[in-house]
């Protein structure tokens, strides 16, 4: 019986010192490392999504996602994460020099600051302190300096091609002028190429609203207008050709305007749009040339 007992506390009884056969093991590297790729992939998704209104921002943002996959191409993760990562890498380099390239092109090839008061994009910005009470009354709301409506004119003016007189008799090299009922808005090509390159339009208050063109051809790809506001415009070409089918552009307001070419030829005949409201503004070519004597628009 005695010899039995012995047999069965030696089965039984974990020897001390060895861990149990229950105890839970370690987490597995590859399954941490898969959630932090995942991670990584919505960091570029929101980076993308910043690049479509702040290039500063996004040049940031695209560096950070840069420096994650680094660090978690350092461990030697398996093929099947690996593989995402370094392709998430490389769209973010691309990311940050398109971006640093716009934001230069609109910014006279000014390098993009750092953006210090940017809380890093896997962190939240610290919650500001409450306000202090107090015993006087708060002061009632200014109004605004400038009508809405004014504003959008103006918007739309900084968005179209050659709206106005042109300067020195070229619209294409040195932009035109366009009169509003608040005041003139002036634009100039950017690098003496507004085809190519795109403008900047400088409203009656001063302020500017910034267009680049889209893949370098305003005329067939399109542009985007960045207002004073932080809002955007953008302006795609029907059928790739702006100036022989028209364009359409989305106000910031989501609601969109359609232009057509008059004859077919808006250089020559000019064009015709319709804004959200139903209203319409014709434009015809000044002495039949839009690109060097400009346009009147009604």
């Amino acid at each position: 019986m005695r010899w039995l007992l012995v047999f069965l506390t030696a089965c039984f009884v974990q020897p001390y010192g060895q861990p149990a056969v229950y105890q839970q093991q370690a987490g597995d590297p590859s399954q941490q490392q898969a959630t932090r790729a995942n991670a990584l992939a919505a960091e570029l998704a929101s980076a993308d999504r910043l690049a479509a209104r702040d290039d500063a921002r996004a040049v940031r943002a695209y560096r950070a996602v840069v420096v994650r996959a680094d660090r978690l191409l350092a461990e030697a993760p398996r093929p099947d994460i690996a593989d995402p990562v370094r392709e998430m890498r490389e769209r973010a380099l691309r990311g940050v020099e398109a971006s640093r390239y716009r934001y230069q092109r609109s910014h006279d090839d000014a390098p993009p600051p750092d953006v210090a008061d940017d809380a890093p994009p896997d962190e939240a910005p610290a919650p500001s302190p409450p306000p202090a009470p107090s015993s006087s009354p708060p002061p009632p709301p200014s109004a605004p300096s400038r009508p809405a409506k004014k504003v959008k004119l103006a918007y739309y003016a900084a968005a179209t091609f050659a709206s106005g007189s042109c300067s020195f008799g070229d619209c294409l090299k040195d932009g035109w002028t366009t009169r509003t009922a608040d005041g003139d808005v002036e634009s100039r090509c950017s690098f003496g190429d507004c085809s190519k390159d795109g403008w900047t339009s400088r409203h009656p208050d001063g302020s500017e609203s910034t267009t680049s063109c889209s893949f370098g051809d305003c005329f067939k790809d399109g542009w985007t207008t960045r207002h004073p506001d932080g809002t955007e415009s953008s302006t795609s070409c029907s059928f790739g050709d702006c100036m022989k089918d028209g364009w359409t552009t989305r106000h910031p307001d989501g609601t969109e305007s359609s232009t057509s070419c008059n004859f077919g030829d808006c250089t020559k005949d000019g064009w015709t749009t319709r804004l959200p409201s139903g209203s319409e503004i014709s434009c015809s070519c000044n002495f039949g040339d839009c690109l060097k004597d400009g346009a009147s628009c009604n």
